[in-house]
């Protein structure tokens, strides 16, 4: 006998392809559990058949939709900056989505580099003062 998954279970599933990106404990959070009870019903939910199998058909419905991967993305926007027939605002929003995807942005990509915190707080301020 087949068991359906639970409301909570088909929002997790969706959550953790999703918007989790595979962390099930941000998954079950986003499906409606508790902060508290989130690891350990993460745990449990992945372990379920069920769950499985729902995991499984989601992914291959997703491919079988022909989803780019990111890597073809990557290359997609790879192919814009690369364009020089194209306006160069273009190709600009091009190189800024690349740098997106790739966590350029992001505040540990900054702090892995030779930037101190002190560094990057002082620049966040320059930053805002400039604005109008």
């Amino acid at each position: 006998m087949i068991r359906k998954l639970t409301e909570k279970q088909r929002r997790f599933v969706e959550a953790f392809l999703g918007k989790a990106q595979g962390n099930g404990t941000q998954a079950a959070m986003l499906a409606g559990v508790s902060r508290g009870s989130a690891a350990p019903m993460a745990w449990k939910w992945l372990r379920k058949v069920q769950v499985q199998k729902a995991l499984v058909a989601r992914v291959a419905r997703k491919e079988a939709l022909g989803a780019l991967t990111a890597a073809e993305r990557e290359q997609g926007m790879a192919g814009v900056w690369r364009d020089e027939t194209l306006h160069l605002r273009d190709r600009l929003r091009a190189m800024d989505m690349l740098n997106r995807c790739a966590g350029a942005y992001s505040m540990t990509h900054i702090l892995k580099g030779r930037l101190t915190l002190s560094q990057v707080i002082a620049a966040s301020r320059r930053t805002q003062g400039a604005k109008p």
